[in-house]
């Protein structure tokens, strides 16, 4: 086994930095036997074990499993590591749009929404308001994100759901299928926290007078 020469411990750290990942955010260990940057924030790695002639080489990105093991030479060594430092990056600036939206827990569209305690059926005269309101929930999604023929489809049956269970089941029933249908429907759609939120403000804006009564989220 022979440890890395300098030459070659500087390829590493221009390749975390071809892969845009801010290597001042990375610690880097070697030995005789083996070498590892890792990503401290995330705590992705990649580990480099040297084989005699080859590299057997491992990674970590994110909350991933660890990739499967490969040989490497150290032609291929550069552009292994660079390969996993720009999956950290992708991974670090992915927005976690449940987190978020967790830390947005003021709105009552997640928590309990206080008025009628009593699961009454909706009377027809509600159950067009709420026919109406989703039919704007439907046409706000198709103007503000660029959605799939298979997201349209599956969001579309999603909210055709919901006019069809206000005509069966009660409205604290009907709230709580809401909530779970317009939540996942954010985050589908959602490209980051902002657009998450503004589609829950127009959600509860929509569906206020009838049966959220909610205060709109910041939106960051």
């Amino acid at each position: 086994m022979v440890r890395l020469q300098k030459v070659q411990r500087n390829a590493i750290l221009k390749a975390v930095t071809a892969g845009e990942l801010d290597a001042n955010e990375c610690t880097f260990y070697y030995d005789d036997g083996a070498s590892r940057v890792t990503h401290e924030p995330s705590k992705s790695y990649v580990l480099l074990v040297n084989d005699s002639e080859r590299y057997i080489a491992s990674a970590l990105v994110g909350e991933g499993p660890p990739s499967p093991a490969e040989a490497c030479t150290w032609i291929t060594v550069e552009d292994r590591v660079r390969r996993w430092a720009e999956e950290v990056k992708r991974d670090v600036d992915t927005p976690d749009l449940w987190a978020d939206l967790l830390a947005a827990r003021g709105s009552r569209l997640i928590e309990g929404v206080p008025g009628r305690a009593e699961n009454s059926p909706f009377t027809p005269a509600e159950q067009e308001q709420l026919r109406v309101s989703i039919v704007q929930i439907h046409d706000y999604v198709l103007s503000a994100f660029e959605l799939s023929g298979e997201q349209r489809s599956d969001i579309e049956g999603k909210l055709d759901y919901l006019i069809t269970a206000s005509k069966r089941v009660g409205r604290i029933d009907w709230k709580n299928i809401a909530v779970s249908v317009l939540v996942s429907t954010a985050v589908e759609v959602a490209r980051d926290p902002a657009q998450l939120n503004a589609f829950l403000n127009f959600c509860a804006t929509a569906l206020a007078d009838l049966v959220m009564h909610l205060p709109q989220l910041p939106i960051r």
